[in-house]
């Protein structure tokens, strides 16, 4: 009888005589059999002193004994017992072992020993242990005398009380055996043990002592093996594991509380913000109408006759209206630090003089300083913004040219400062004689024409032109494509506007919805259509048209490419852009020879400047990126707003940054870079860095 996992074992041998023995001690004598069995269980327990009072009572849940057994007497450590043989022909009255549970209530009854004395005075050590049949129980005294009982569940059933469910009546069970409130009678070849509410249990006498005996033992032993093994620590760390999964759950499900409540709070301003300009409107339309009623009365018109307005101007732009001023604020000594960095005056004469030729047209508005002027004027120039924005210009010509800088230093004037340096940089004023007030004027419209979106900008735009500036100077396209000085014009134009106006929601938005421009174009490269027209509308104003100063044939042709390379920006034209491109090059490299090639090759320049940001230095790449998918995001609260199924990419309840990142990267970035790296070998350099900001979103995932 296995007092405790620490401790000594009771051994009743089938003589009838009692030992009390060591675990050490026991597996010296045991049998081949019983050492295989039990030597595993028992290899880290220490023999104990014969002082040591043994303890049983109830394996708990958490392998642990509770109810102390009452002393063994007259036991002796040193005693050597017989050699304890498992009878070869045991009659076992039951076999519990491979047997399934299959009734769920029999989990509630852990194995009970306990102890307590007869009606004569001897101790009786009495177990219970529910087996594949029923419930099976046993008791011992120390003269080594047996009884035995097994009681199947219908028998269990018929002397459980009809007020307690099974869990009751065998928790109570439990609870009787741990604080000995049963009585037990010994008559004869019989032991009556009785529990509370006059619950019996008959066990009746079994001659095979060393079987039973064995089966107590091994019970014992099989049950804090159990509960004990490392199945029990899986369970923990499976239990540890569920909850860290609960855990990341109710993280995410917090996150996505904020989200939402980000969401609602930008809605109520939004909302608060449209009815103060749905009350600005309505103050409008007030005083409109009052005007429109005074000009009726002047005109001798009848106010509600609407069926036939007043005939519109006989000239003048229907579409995007010009700003209330043609120029932005101007910076005067900026721009002549600018432009005396990129054309200073040959001579006092281009300062001075009287501008009557059309040569002089580009001093129109600034004049230069000399040389040795300027030298002396950047050595002294005081920190501040100009300074920081004279810097950088001075990567003017490099790939990290800093635009987020420039729109800081400049009023967010980054795309008007920048085209005015590139057009010096490129001397196309005095090249093209191009009026410098009248490109001054298209620069700030054009500025003015980009909406505060957090990607597609001014700031996007002045970005653009840059990259196709590089391409064609540092990259060598205007030399291998031997482009013309209207060419360069049409480009660095192309590249300013090709986003112009553009409202935040993309191309497949506008369909989906059915926009007015969505009609109008007929889905097709809606938006770019939409930057070409509204651009080439704003030029039919004289003092906005840039193409004054070139020939008619000129013209049509600068035109023509800018039509081609903006509409080739359009992402749902990619495929067949950059498909005719590959076929285009595997040919041969004479792409100067044809307007079409050298019109595809431009196209394919302004696209690689639009998606250059996977290209970009990391800091730079990180800066456009995160500015891309804060617009998806916004597109895709609108889409969720209108009840529509929110576009991939753009659902800032599941984002996806870095996965829709590498995915670009692999599919579109690297095999056009490649591609044009081919055509223009000083542009590969452009792949690697893109091969260098992919494995940075790996890294982070």
């Amino acid at each position: 009888f296995f007092s405790a996992w620490f401790g000594p074992i009771v051994i009743v041998h089938d003589t009838g005589i009692v030992q009390f023995w060591s675990v050490s001690s026991v597996s010296n004598v045991l049998p081949k059999e019983s050492k295989r069995r039990m030597r595993p269980m028992i290899l880290n327990f220490e023999r104990k002193d014969t002082n040591h009072k043994p303890t049983g009572g109830t394996f708990t849940n958490n392998g642990k004994f509770a109810s102390p057994l009452e002393p063994l007497e007259n036991l002796s450590d040193s005693q050597t017992p017989p050699a304890l043989h498992e009878p070869e022909t045991a009659h076992h009255d039951r076999d519990h072992k491979n047997e399934p549970l299959s009734h769920d209530w029999l989990k509630f009854l852990p194995p009970l020993f306990t102890s307590c004395p007869d009606p004569t005075g001897k101790t009786l050590y009495i177990s219970a242990l529910v087996v594949g049949q029923g419930l099976y129980m046993s008791a011992i005294d120390l003269n080594g005398v047996c009884y035995t009982t097994t009681l199947n569940y219908t028998e269990v059933d018929r002397i459980r009380p009809m007020q307690q469910d099974f869990e009751t009546f065998f928790k109570a069970m439990e609870k009787q055996f741990q604080e000995r409130t049963f009585r037990v009678y010994r008559s004869g070849a019989k032991v009556m043990l009785i529990l509370k509410d006059d619950i019996c249990f008959s066990l009746l006498h079994n001659d095979d002592t060393a079987t039973v005996m064995w089966n107590m033992v091994s019970d014992v032993l099989e049950s804090f093996s159990l509960r004990t093994s490392d199945n029990s620590a899986e369970g923990v760390v499976q239990l540890r594991e569920q909850l860290e999964r609960l855990q990341n759950d109710i993280n995410e499900e917090i996150a996505r509380k904020k989200v939402l409540q980000s969401s609602i709070t930008r809605s109520e301003e939004e909302e608060r913000q449209n009815m103060q300009k749905y009350g600005s409107l309505q103050n409008e339309a007030v005083t409109l109408t009052q005007e429109w009623q005074q000009m009726c009365e002047a005109m001798g018109l009848d106010p509600a006759d609407l069926d036939n307005p007043l005939p519109p101007p006989a000239s003048g732009s229907y579409g995007r209206q010009p700003l209330a001023t043609d120029t932005r604020e101007l910076d005067i000594s900026l721009l002549v630090l600018l432009k005396s960095k990129y054309s200073p005056a040959n001579d006092e004469s281009d300062r001075f003089r009287e501008l009557e030729s059309p040569k002089d047209r580009w001093l129109k508005v600034v004049r230069p300083l000399l040389s040795n002027e300027y030298k002396t004027q950047m050595k002294n120039l005081p920190e501040g913004k100009t300074q920081l924005v004279m810097k950088c210009m001075e990567k003017l010509d490099e790939w990290d040219f800093d635009v987020w800088t420039l729109q800081d230093m400049t009023e967010q004037g980054s795309i008007f400062y920048a085209a005015y340096a590139m057009f010096l940089r490129w001397d196309l004023f005095r090249r093209l004689e191009i009026d410098e007030q009248i490109a001054i004027n298209f620069f700030s419209q054009v500025e003015a024409g980009y909406h505060p979106n957090a990607y597609h900008n001014s700031m996007h735009g002045a970005d653009v032109m840059h990259i196709v500036h590089y391409i064609l100077l540092k990259g060598q396209g205007k030399e291998k494509l031997q482009l013309k000085d209207h060419d360069v014009l049409a480009m660095l134009v192309a590249a300013m506007i090709h986003d112009f106006d553009h409202p935040g929601l993309n191309n497949n938005f506008h369909i989906k919805v059915q926009s007015y421009l969505s009609t109008l174009y007929n889905d097709r490269s809606v938006l770019e259509n939409h930057h070409l027209a509204e651009v080439f509308d704003l030029m039919k104003t004289p003092r906005f048209n840039l193409f004054h100063c070139l020939k008619p044939e000129h013209a049509l042709d600068a035109r023509e490419t800018m039509i081609e390379v903006v509409l080739a920006t359009d992402m749902g034209l990619h495929a067949k852009v950059f498909g005719a491109w590959k076929r285009r090059l595997a040919q041969n490299h004479t792409l100067h020879k044809r307007k079409d090639d050298q019109r595809l090759a431009l196209s394919m320049c302004i696209k690689m400047a639009d998606i250059s940001n996977c290209g970009r230095p990391l800091d730079m790449y990180l800066k456009w990126s995160t500015k891309l998918v804060e617009e998806f995001f916004a597109q895709g609260d609108n889409e969720r707003a209108r009840g529509d199924t929110v576009s991939p990419f753009m659902d800032r309840q599941q984002p996806h940054m870095g996965k829709g990142q590498v995915a670009f990267m692999n599919y579109v970035i690297l095999p056009m870079f490649e591609s044009i790296g081919e055509y223009l070998p000083e542009m590969m350099f452009a792949v690697d860095i893109a091969l260098t900001n992919k494995a940075y979103w790996k890294q982070v995932e």
